[in-house]
């Protein structure tokens, strides 16, 4: 049976109101427009590019198949009367009459008439460098790129930049693990994501969690590896969850069965990897009373089990307060050297200490770019490898965000106008100087090349022609409501590291 409350929103009202009256303003003479999707600017001082991402699904879900089903597949007269309604309520019926008119041509063609191009997923961008050209593919909808650029915008910004922040933070910790850790130990392991719960919705949830993906392998997010299958191909297994526990467990235990609430859950996952989260009251009592009661049932158990703190200033929780030598062991040692002092471990091939396999930690409130490097900067200060401990991002570093951390814009950039191309630009003069500088668009049509270093990046006032150079590395990927590039997500993750 349908939905009873929910349907899905009509794929002519996927857009801004503002972007509705905006064909009847254009120089009449206008038979094409060019538009450039362009990461303008960076407001994290690591980073200097972005990750290109998750257009293939936007292509499939919205420009295919949410266009088909709320569009092209229904009846028109029952197209037109939705979308006059709506729009007549909240903006102007005149409006209204002359834009559900032009949708018509569009309507009998039976697809979106665009075509785009862009660079692979799963390559850096530097910023400032186009990543994503669209245009019309027919002089009457020329346009009809402008008239999309919000649900494209709203679509890709997140997960690109998700994406983008995973990366960083994946080439942070492989580099600790380059000094630190032994060979041959992937890094993809070394970070979850537990954003969910936090994020702006499930779309949200999945959007951000995909580009975690690209980086790493272990996630919280059930729903992503679906949409993965769907818009990229990708076996279920392409992410994995790890059990783990929550403070509700041991709060159905009470304060003074704890350690009965680890017993349970150490025999009820007897094998495999285990997180236990142990500060819903008492970290150090769980460190230092609890866990010599349970060495033998997790030295027994065929898998580790990570010790989750959950509570205060992560590094010095995970490797003790600098300079302290008279407090609290869990001051003195932190959770580290705590493990170390009761489970031991070995000395790896760079000389650092690794717990044995059985025990291990994990962290996830607060950890961001900057506390995962003090953390693994302070485990190595004191000897320890980086895979000691697996870090867990959450929704403070990918929703923490917006689409102006990388300036991401489309903008039109170059035009047909009474059968004359020309060069359609912005450069405003107040823009100089102020927090959002660097709002200056590309002029004419752009080419995007890769450097001797591998590094991309483009030259613009190009003509049309000038710019279907084979040379050009914005290759089509949709045209005409086609898919022309459909591939799977392993292949853009090997893209993006090699090494996966």
């Amino acid at each position: 049976m349908p939905a009873k409350y929910t349907k899905p929103v009509p794929a002519l009202l996927l857009t801004d109101f503002y972007k509705i009256c905006h064909r009847s303003f254009f120089n009449p003479d206008t038979t094409q427009l060019v538009s450039y999707w362009t990461p303008r600017k960076s407001r994290l001082e690591h980073i200097d590019y972005v990750v290109m991402f998750w257009l293939q699904a936007t292509c499939k879900k919205y420009l295919i198949d949410h266009f088909n089903v709320t569009f092209f597949e229904r009846p028109w007269e029952e197209v037109r009367e939705e979308y006059v309604t709506y729009v007549a309520a909240t903006f102007y019926e005149d409006i209204a009459e002359g834009e559900i008119e032009a949708f018509k041509k569009i309507y009998d063609l039976g697809y979106l008439p665009i075509e785009i191009r862009a660079v692979p997923e799963g390559v850096r961008v530097p910023i400032g460098c186009p990543a994503l050209e669209i245009r019309a593919t027919e002089d009457y909808a020329f346009w009809l790129p402008q008239y999309l650029e919000t649900i494209l915008s709203c679509n890709l910004w997140s997960p690109m930049t998700a994406a983008t922040l995973a990366d960083a933070n994946r080439r942070a910790l492989a580099s600790w693990y380059d000094k630190t850790v032994d060979d041959g130990v992937p890094v993809r392991t070394g970070a979850g994501d537990f954003s969910m719960r936090g994020m702006p919705g499930d779309d949200a949830a999945i959007m951000a969690d995909a580009g975690h993906l690209l980086s790493f392998s272990s996630t919280a997010t059930v729903p992503t590896a679906w949409a993965l299958n769907c818009f990229y191909n990708a076996p279920f297994s392409v992410a994995r969850g790890v059990p783990s526990t929550e403070h509700s467990i041991p709060e159905s235990f009470g304060q003074e069965r704890e350690l009965d609430y680890f017993k349970r859950v150490l025999t009820e996952r007897p094998t495999g990897p285990l997180s236990i989260v142990s500060d819903t009251w008492d970290l150090e009592k769980v460190l230092v009373e609890h866990l010599p009661k349970l060495k033998d049932l997790i030295m027994a158990r065929d898998g580790k089990v990570v010790i989750r703190p959950d509570y205060g200033k992560p590094a010095d929780i995970i490797c003790g307060v600098d300079g302290e030598m008279d407090g609290s062991p869990l001051a003195v040692d932190g959770c580290i050297g705590l493990l170390w002092k009761l489970f031991g471990g070995r000395i790896n091939s760079k000389g650092y200490r690794e717990l044995d396999p059985h025990i291990g930690l994990i962290y996830g409130d607060a950890i961001t770019h900057e506390s995962l490097n003090e953390i693994c900067s302070r485990l190595e200060r004191l000897g320890y490898a980086a895979n000691n401990i697996i870090f867990g991002f959450g929704s403070y570093t990918y929703q923490y965000v917006t689409r102006d951390t990388f300036g991401f814009a489309l903008k039109v950039t170059h035009g047909t106008v009474a059968g004359e191309e020309r060069y359609m630009f912005k450069d405003p003069k107040t823009d100089k100087g102020t927090h959002s500088a660097s709002k200056k668009s590309q002029k004419g049509m752009c080419i995007v090349t890769q450097g001797a270093d591998g590094k991309l990046t483009y030259t613009d006032q190009h003509t049309i022609t000038e710019s279907d150079s084979p040379d050009n590395l914005l290759r089509p990927v949709f045209l005409n409501g086609e898919l022309l590039v459909d591939e799977d997500f392993d292949t853009i993750r090997h893209r993006l590291h090699p090494d996966f």
